[in-house]
């Protein structure tokens, strides 16, 4: 018998519990006629397979048990390779529930209640979480329906009727219904509560029609008005008993209950009062797509560089709206980053009423003299280049073109002219009286806030205006200086736009005096009429034509240079995942893509 044939017959023998027959004597004959282990195998015909293993060590040679276990142990790893290679195939990694994901916040809460949220950004972040609103912000600032089941207009767009959904419910079980938007909107306009939310429903009328049906009856068309009803709706049957004098004295603003994905179940002061944690539980009953992390707990520090130290000890998981630059200090094997995009503008204001820049060319000449790409390199972070007011908006008239040999032109067209060896341009006068006088120099202040990224904006304008002939000096201001004094010639700072895009607190001549931000001090009638028009569009395809139609004759007056869109990182710890890149209408939104994060995750086949 050959060793292959030996070596199938204790194959067999051992894995298939064969009977043994006169083979097995002959098996034992070449094994060196062990009589003892033939009478053993016998015994044994009805063990398991694997117990048998241990006769293979005395049936064959030792030359042959090398062979066999090789053998052996290449079947075991072919039938591992190939229960591998179906496992990978057929199997995905899904989220699972569970992990707890712990943020660092700068500043402290003081009324988790969404009719004082606006107020304070940490309010804001945990607020919404707990409680839900009718709409929500979108990503490209549309908004989209949250608790409304649906809505129509009615009355030529004058009332907005809505339709909530039937399985909202409030974390202490109670169902969302029209009472508890209609009080909740009573609650905003009521002077007694001194809610921030008052101004965008102080003309609206409300009538319940059903339990899960509220219309809201305003003067005049308006559009944009979904985008108004984005704060959380508040429990009626917990919040009727309470008198509205101590609406913010309520135990309610502490521990809050709302409808939203997550629910308060702790939270700690200090000796001092300070909260220092709050902790928060996934609501099972939520009515949306129900979030996998089921805890989050948010951690309160007071300034970001505090924040910033926890995060890099791993005593949180995240922290939103890190400087790009700060990132670079950060463990990159344990934090990664998302990209955060605001509604935001890096902008630079021409104080139209300075008498240098009064002259509309020198401003268009100052304005060719920049090169945005170049300004985009230097800041090394991934920021995009606007064109425009809107910063969602691509401006297709934009008047931003760079060109350096032109802003030197319209420069001397003006009457600045560069002598022969002068490195500054000098006013060129017709006065042949007073040619001895020192001749007068092009010179410019720039203003900025003490904030790294926009200093280095400021640099740069220096350095492109100085090549073109321009003397500038660089003052670090703060924005209440501004406002107060409205004497500086340029101003270089970042401006958020609200939800609605609503661009009077920055262009409105009414915003140019006073507490105003019309950094530009403009004060023009075309631009007045433009924006009255927006809020007189009744459909969305008019409120974008209009806000175009803004937006050219805005950027006409050559007031300002619509430079960037910033962005923000949001360092986040590597256990964390399904954390995206967000285009965002206010800091808080970052959560609401929070159902895709996880932490835990498991098998299942496809």
């Amino acid at each position: 018998m050959t060793f292959f044939d030996r070596l199938k017959r204790a194959w067999q023998q051992v894995f298939f519990w064969q009977k043994t027959d006169s083979s097995t004597a002959e098996i034992a004959s070449h094994a060196h006629d062990d009589h003892a282990l033939v009478l053993a195998v016998t015994k044994t015909k009805s063990t398991k397979g694997l117990k048998q293993l241990r006769f293979v060590n005395k049936v064959l040679s030792d030359k042959e048990k090398r062979l066999f276990w090789i053998a052996f142990l290449l079947a075991i790893l072919s039938l591992g390779a190939l229960i591998t290679e179906i496992i990978r195939h057929n199997t995905v990694t899904s989220p699972s529930v569970g992990g707890t994901y712990v943020e660092a916040l700068v500043g402290s809460p003081k009324l988790v209640n969404p009719l004082f949220a606006p107020a304070n950004d940490v309010d804001r972040d945990l607020s919404s979480l707990i409680f839900s609103s009718l709409f929500r912000v979108g990503p490209e600032l549309q908004p989209m329906p949250e608790l409304a089941e649906s809505y129509q207009w009615l009355d030529d767009g004058k009332t907005l009727q809505v339709v909530l959904r039937k399985d909202a419910r409030f974390h202490d079980g109670e169902t969302v219904d029209a009472d508890d938007v209609l009080f909740t909107v009573a609650a905003a306009k009521n002077t007694a509560w001194r809610s921030p939310v008052s101004a965008l429903l102080k003309d609206v009328q409300t009538v319940r029609v059903d339990n899960f049906t509220v219309q809201f009856q305003l003067p005049e068309a308006r559009p944009s008005f979904l985008l108004d009803l984005t704060f959380g709706i508040l429990p009626e049957h917990l919040w009727n008993d309470i008198q509205d004098v101590n609406a913010q004295l309520a135990d309610l603003n502490i521990r809050p209950i709302g409808s939203g994905p997550y629910r308060v179940t702790a939270f700690t002061r200090d000796s001092k009062g300070a909260v220092l944690h709050y902790d928060l539980e996934r609501f099972d009953a939520f009515y949306g797509i129900k979030p996998a992390i089921e805890h989050i707990r948010f951690r309160f520090y007071p300034d970001r560089k505090t924040a910033i130290d926890a995060l890099k000890q791993q005593q949180v998981n995240g922290l939103a709206f890190v400087p790009w630059g700060d990132v670079k200090s950060l463990n990159a094997s344990k934090i990664h980053t998302a990209q955060l995009e605001l509604p935001q503008e890096t902008v630079v204001f021409f104080n139209t009423k300075d008498s240098l820049l009064q002259d509309v060319k020198i401003r268009e000449a100052l304005m060719k003299a920049i090169q945005p790409s170049e300004i985009l390199g230097l800041l090394q972070a991934p920021s995009m280049l606007v064109n425009g007011p809107y910063p969602f908006m691509d401006n297709a008239s934009s008047t931003q073109t760079p060109d350096l040999d032109k802003a030197r032109q319209m420069l001397n067209d003006a009457g600045w002219v560069l002598t022969e060896g002068a490195s500054i341009r000098t006013l060129k006068t017709k006065d042949i009286n007073n040619a001895s006088s020192t001749p007068q120099e092009l010179t410019l202040r720039i203003n900025v806030p003490e904030q790294p990224d926009l200093q280095k904006v400021a640099e740069a304008l220096q350095r492109f205006w100085s090549l073109a002939g321009v003397k500038v000096e660089i003052n670090v201001s703060d924005v209440r200086e501004i406002v107060a004094n409205r004497n500086h010639q340029v101003y270089v700072t970042n401006i958020q736009i609200s939800p609605n895009q609503d661009m009077k607190p920055f262009w409105s001549s009414t915003a140019a005096t006073g507490a105003g931000y019309n950094f530009a001090n403009l004060a023009d009638r075309d631009i007045d009429a433009a924006l009255i028009a927006i809020d007189q569009a009744t459909s969305t395809e008019a409120i974008a034509i209009a806000q175009q139609n803004f937006s050219d004759k805005l950027q006409s007056k050559f007031a300002a240079y619509f430079l960037l869109r910033p962005s923000y990182a949001y360092a986040i710890s590597s256990d964390i995942k399904g954390v995206t890149n967000e285009k965002i209408s206010r800091p808080s939104d970052r959560f609401q893509t929070i159902h895709q994060w996880y932490i835990k995750t498991h098998w299942t086949w496809k």
